[in-house]
């Protein structure tokens, strides 16, 4: 319903899952925290995460070519800053014999 531009919802709340590949018509995402906790305890959010949930954020073909990205914590904005900054890290290919090979 987010999506729908007739609907009257203009704001939605996710965890990270929000990275995970969801095509959005969203301007802005705002986090609350860069921090994760996994029942034991807090850590911050890797580069990658952090640049994942923030690339929903300004898509193309989206309603919006250009998003913007920001915390509610000033303090969470030198991490948000440097990891959006930060190279992306160079994905290996992961090869299995027989995977998508032609007989």
């Amino acid at each position: 319903m987010f999506n729908d531009a007739t609907s009257e919802f203009d704001v939605l709340v996710a965890s990270n899952a929000i990275g995970m590949g969801l095509n959005l018509n969203i301007s802005r995402i705002i986090f609350s925290t860069l921090k994760k906790f996994d029942d034991f305890e807090f850590w911050d959010l890797t580069v990658p995460e952090i640049k994942q949930s923030a690339g929903r954020a300004g898509r193309y073909r989206s309603n919006f070519s250009v998003g913007e990205v920001t915390c509610i914590d000033a303090e969470d904005l030198p991490l948000l800053h440097s990891s959006l900054n930060s190279p992306s890290p160079t994905l290996k290919e992961n090869h299995v014999e027989g995977e998508n090979e032609l007989n």
